[in-house]
């Protein structure tokens, strides 16, 4: 009997009958080989991806034991089986489940804040300051001791907390952005309560304008626009708001070529601050997607970013930016070489074009009942030849039925 077997699947007592490829192309004399030892497994996948196995002819299977295993095989063949399936240990992350559940908790209680800061706002317009400098001490905190995590949680969010969780979500990366630009712990502070207070005026903005699923008309962009002005006014009448966090809610919407809103201020009037949040708040609300727009995967987001300089935004700020996320940003949903799909739920610090990637679809596009861990940077790829993965191809959000979310929160699950 003949079954087809992955080369990682080989082992010693098996009789090679026939590869994917002639003989006469591999150094092996004879139309046929038992392997006998460890080296002549390595010598067969150095120049195969699968063969196959004659269990009469091999010393490792006997009877009904290979029945069984072509059973197993088979199963296994609707698999990935030719990858490197990562543990907790194979990902370089002490205790992610534990670190997350903590980063979790400090995001809902700044997701919490803002949604009743917007409410309170809304009704009477009373501001906690002192909750928000509390909120983003602990949100700077966390970053700099482990931004991986606060930024993984930026990808969990649910449609009817796009406001709220968006202005978290800009305040994590801007603070983010920060830490690498070597900001100080006070300068990191400020830049995340002007951050997180960005869009505070929209509270005085209808809902019926915010909420609305198509592009905006011209009066209604109007309206839009004073949000910044109305936010600035909001926060000016409060004691003890730094001028820094006034200028990023003001400025927020301002581009560099003069192009934005409300004050058509240029480049040598828009502070670093604001640059930082602007930014960032174009990526974030790309990747969303507003008025009709089509939600951006995180590359695809930074390709639109990279294409509005130097117009709109700091060529040095988007490269900084890049550097930071990584080439494959969190979230993106890829298609490697094997034909396999996934989503890349961390990035290697080493590494950033290998980052580690969550199947989600095998070769024919069936989904796979657990997300399988794959680490593109791993050595073994380097001493497997055949076998070097590598992302061919970026798909859009939603591409073949793919919930990112749902695929990042199954990750954080299998890691309990």
């Amino acid at each position: 009997m003949k079954i087809k077997f992955s080369v990682e699947d080989l082992q010693v007592g098996m009789f090679v009958s026939e590869l994917d490829r002639p003989w006469l192309e591999t150094p092996f004399k004879l139309e046929g080989v038992l392997l006998k030892e460890s080296t002549d497994i390595e010598l067969i996948q150095g120049f195969s991806s699968h063969v196959y196995v004659d269990t009469d002819k091999s010393t490792h299977f006997m009877g009904q034991n290979a029945n069984a295993h072509l059973g197993q095989v088979q199963k296994q063949q609707k698999e990935f089986v030719d990858t490197l399936i990562l543990d907790n240990h194979d990902l370089g992350i002490d205790d992610l489940q534990h670190k997350t559940q903590k980063a979790n908790n400090l995001r809902d209680r700044a997701r919490n804040y803002v949604e009743h800061t917007f409410k309170e706002v809304y009704e009477s317009g009373g501001i906690d300051i002192d909750t928000a400098r509390e909120t983003v001490s602990e949100l700077v905190e966390s970053i700099l001791h482990d931004p991986d995590t606060m930024v993984w949680l930026t990808h969990l969010k649910n449609k009817d907390e796009i406001t709220t969780i968006h202005s978290v979500n800009v305040c994590i990366h801007s603070i983010n952005l920060g830490r690498c630009l070597g900001f100080t712990t006070q300068e990191l502070n400020i830049l995340g309560m002007g951050a997180l207070l960005h869009d505070i005026g929209k509270t005085k903005i209808p809902d019926t304008i915010l909420n609305k699923s198509t592009e905006l008309t011209n009066d209604e962009f109007i309206l839009y626009k004073a949000h910044p002005y109305l936010g600035h006014k909001l926060l000016s009448a409060k004691p003890n708001i730094p001028s820094e966090v006034l200028d990023i809610v003001l400025n927020h919407h301002e581009r560099l070529d003069g192009n934005g809103y409300p004050n058509n201020k240029h480049d040598y009037e828009i502070s670093q601050f604001v640059r930082i949040v602007s930014l960032i708040d174009e990526y974030d609300y790309l990747m969303t997607g507003e008025f009709g727009k089509k939600a951006m995967s995180p590359h695809h987001a930074l390709n639109a970013l990279y294409n509005e300089t130097p117009g709109n935004f700091s060529q040095d700020l988007i490269e900084s930016f890049v550097k930071l996320i990584g080439v494959y940003p969190i979230g993106s949903i890829v298609e490697l070489n094997t034909g396999h799909t996934g989503v890349v739920v961390l990035n290697n610090s080493n590494s950033r074009m290998k980052p580690i990637v969550g199947l989600v679809l095998s070769r024919k596009h069936e989904h796979y009942n657990k997300i399988k861990l794959l680490n593109l940077a791993s050595e073994v790829w380097e001493r497997i030849p055949t076998r070097k993965l590598r992302i061919t191809k970026l798909l859009e959000p939603n591409a073949r039925n793919i919930n990112v979310q749902a695929v990042i929160s199954s990750v954080l699950s299998t890691t309990k």
